[in-house]
């Protein structure tokens, strides 16, 4: 064949090719007044990206303003926008329309950027439909709508999706644009963010308390708990499943910025009988995560802030009324900083904090046992394991704490408390106890040494102990993640005025520490009605760190008194029984994908001559990404349970093959695909290179013979 004429060949290939991205073709919009436009692949549209008369999966996509020059944020940064949204041609010129909403929308501060984020890009689909393609009721007075086709041209639209005549109306006499003659505006970047800052600000009904709600800045409801997330996320959908795929992105997008995760937070108080409690956000199923939960007993119909007229919950409806127990023996150290930076003032606050948080826990001998350390530039022993252990002695010792300033020697009092308080010679309960060890470290700012520092806190968590971080004022970030055992042992507080806010979740993240079982020991203990105790089982341990893989397990469970039953996990740290859990209801399709928790395969004998019963938990360990920590907890069925716990492990000897060969394909990544009105290039580009690589290939095989 003619070398020319297969070259043209390939150069109109490349030229169709290219094309299957940005069609020539002009368009117009389906919706609103007809607009000129040209079809695209929604990626590549910079402007307004409409449903249109365009096939193949093409949107029309009609020119904007030229984006506006701004600042980078300094919490959403490009860097962090691209990660959670993708970098395209789109989201490169949506950046600064949307850093102009953020700033709109007074969102100063990381947990209301991250929460502004996180709504946005859920309610836009990553920013891809600024226009739903959802039609709404043309008669839907709670709209506005009142004629036909008005569903049609008031539908949602904008980054935070404007629907009906009457919010469209709200927004046009604010922002002084004429949406109602033309409401495909609405869908323009250079509005549809706008529109986004004013709704936040002005337009959403805000649930506070059990008073009507009032129209009112969102914003006051993103404060870094899932709690009052959920109420915000209220405000703008009831979708149980939008408020999942948000709370993750949420937990996601501050995690990015270095500020842990969120925390659970709680609200009204309420009561259950005589017991008093408070509201807070129960786990959705497939959602076991330390932000959510009950450590006690909650009541599935309560509703804390009251009900609506068709007698539905009003605010969301994961959220019960819960009462606590922290009934776990604990031996907890306390690092209480007392360096220069802190004054004699915020140390009196400091110490009223400890206060509280002892009066979260059961303190005594065969409860949970207390030790206090003060540091600055020198280490004191306020309280160790050996004095006595009574809440009034701990009070007592710890309010003579002379205030004396100084330096802020962080890893000479985590070196202190590993070296010296967690030893059993100095009143510790021994790891056979089944007894959790907790280090809670409390710090102003950064220590002398961030590297010592790291290194000392390490040394604790490489024994199986739990380490917590709490951060008032302008801390040293990194050395507040590097001292907790885990992202959900951080907590951070603006000042020590604010330090109090965090008391409930410190106090419950502090009562839901595993502790370590030993090989080859048992664990004897108690649990109360309602309550779970939780453990972790070393594997790397179980091994002695060999080469060796070990792939079952059984856990025997012997029940002295009561009943009691176990849940397992290679992923979760506190395992629960299915009944904690809500069910996603009334989001349609979104809840196919949703499974319910596998139940422990388990058989159950009676030994008759010592009448315990005992039941024997078969487990398998997954061979897709193989964990190190086995997780398990006994939860308490009657009022008083009396148990032992023994893990048996089965070892099968495979010298060629380690734990840690073997790729972990359990992650799922933070940027999922949704569903989408508007076609993606989730597939496209792929198709283009096969395609391409199958024209090309046979001419240049032509052109070299």
């Amino acid at each position: 064949m003619n070398k020319i004429l297969v070259f043209q060949l390939v150069v109109i290939c490349l030229q169709s090719i290219n094309g299957q991205s940005t069609n020539s073709t002009l368009c117009q919009n389906k919706y609103g007044n007809s607009l000129n436009g040209t079809c695209k692949l929604v990626d590549d549209c910079t402007g307004a990206a409409l449903v249109g008369n365009c096939s193949n999966g093409f949107i029309c996509c009609i020119p904007d303003k030229a984006p506006i020059s701004i600042a980078e944020n300094s919490f959403i940064t490009r860097a962090r926008f691209f990660k959670f949204v993708n970098q395209t041609k789109r989201t490169q010129a949506l950046y600064n329309y949307f850093v102009q909403s953020l700033n709109l929308a007074r969102a100063n501060q990381v947990y209301k950027a991250a929460a502004y984020f996180s709504q946005l890009i859920d309610e836009s689909n990553y920013f891809k439909n600024l226009e739903s393609g959802v039609i709404d009721n043309d008669l839907d007075a709670n709209l506005g709508n009142n004629e036909t086709q008005d569903g049609t041209r008031y539908q949602g639209r904008g980054a935070i999706l404007l629907r009906g005549k009457k919010n469209y109306y709200l927004a046009k006499s604010s922002l002084g644009v004429d949406i109602i003659q033309n409401p495909e505006m609405v869908a323009f970047p250079s509005l549809a963010f706008r529109i986004a800052a004013w709704f936040w600000l002005n337009n959403a009904y805000v649930i506070t308390s059990n008073n009507s709600a009032t129209k009112t800045d969102l914003g006051i409801l993103a404060d870094g708990t899932y709690h009052n997330f959920t109420l915000l996320t209220y405000s703008l959908t009831n979708n149980l499943q939008k408020l999942k795929d948000r709370t993750n992105l949420y937990d996601s997008i501050v995690q990015d910025t270095g500020y842990g995760t969120i925390k659970r937070g709680f609200g009204l108080s309420c009561n259950i009988g005589p017991n008093e409690g408070f509201s807070v956000p129960i786990c959705l199923i497939g959602e076991n995560k330390p932000y959510c939960g009950c450590e006690g007993e909650y009541e599935m119909r309560s509703c804390p802030y009251g009900f609506l007229s068709n007698n539905k919950c009003r605010g969301s409806s994961v959220l019960k009324c819960c009462v606590e127990k922290c009934s776990s023996s604990l031996d907890i150290v306390i690092l209480m900083d007392s360096s220069g930076s802190i004054g004699s003032i915020n140390f009196r606050k400091e110490k009223d904090f400890v206060f509280a948080l002892l009066d979260k826990v059961k303190i005594g001998e065969n409860d949970t046992r207390v030790s206090v350390l003060d540091y600055n530039s020198v280490v004191y022993d306020v309280v160790t394991f050996n004095s006595t252990q009574t809440n009034e002695t701990i009070k007592n010792l710890i309010d003579k704490i002379v205030y004396s300033g100084g330096g802020t020697n962080t890893y000479d009092a985590l070196r202190r408390a590993n070296e010296f308080i967690l030893q059993e010679e100095n009143g510790m309960r021994s790891i056979k106890s089944g007894v959790p060890k907790v280090v809670i470290v409390i710090t102003d700012g950064g220590s002398g040494s961030l590297n010592r520092t790291l290194t000392e806190a390490q040394r604790i968590k490489d024994r199986g102990f739990s380490v917590i971080s709490v951060g008032v004022g302008n801390i040293n970030r990194v050395e507040l993640i590097g001292i907790a055992s885990t992202p959900a042992d951080q907590y951070y507080a603006d000042d020590f005025d604010k330090i109090k806010l965090i008391l409930s979740g410190l106090s419950r993240t502090t009562c839901q520490q595993p502790a370590t079982v030993s090989i080859e020991s048992d664990v004897k203990a108690t649990v109360e009605k309602n309550t779970y105790r939780y453990y972790r089982y070393s594997i790397k341990e179980a091994l002695n760190y060999t080469n060796d893989t070990l792939d079952s397990f059984t856990i025997e469970l012997a029940i002295y008194d009561g009943e009691t039953e176990l849940f397992y996990s290679f992923e979760e740290e506190t395992p629960k029984s299915d009944d904690e859990f809500l069910q996603v209801e009334d989001t349609g399709p979104d809840t196919n994908f949703i499974e319910n928790r596998t139940r422990i395969e388990r058989s159950v004998r009676n030994d008759k001559e010592e009448a315990i019963k005992t039941k024997l938990y078969k487990i398998n360990r997954p061979q897709n990404g193989k964990k190190d920590i086995l997780y398990f907890s006994v939860k308490g069925l009657s009022e008083l349970n009396e148990y032992t716990v023994f893990v048996h492990s089965k070892v099968i000897s495979n010298p060629e093959t380690t734990s840690n060969e073997i790729t972990d394909t359990s992650k799922t990544s933070i940027k999922e695909t949704s569903t989408s009105t508007i076609a993606t290039t989730e597939s496209s580009s792929t198709i283009i290179v096969n395609n391409l690589f199958l024209f090309i290939l046979p001419l240049i095989l032509m052109i070299k013979f």
